[in-house]
């Protein structure tokens, strides 16, 4: 969904990726901050401006919420996105 061309479904897709990493607990923690960073990271520059603020908001709700103790590995896929 965030790869989407309308918009919409491009919040949308936010919206349903932000309540699995945050709300249903499904992934390890240092995973789900790495996948968010990169959600974040395709959608924080869109050119709609909601799609933008709601990249925004998830971010701060992942750096909130998630305490990522990331290993070696997962550094590194973060560095990536730099």
């Amino acid at each position: 969904m965030i790869f989407s061309r309308t918009w919409a479904l491009r919040e949308k897709g936010i919206d349903e990726i932000e309540d699995m990493i945050l709300n249903q607990n499904k992934f390890d923690e240092g995973e789900a901050f790495v996948g968010g960073v990169g959600v974040v990271r395709h959608t924080i520059s869109d050119k709609i401006i909601g799609v933008c603020t709601r990249s925004i908001s998830f971010f701060v709700n992942l750096c909130q919420r998630i305490d990522p103790g990331l290993n070696g590995h997962q550094s590194k896929d973060v560095k990536n996105y730099e």
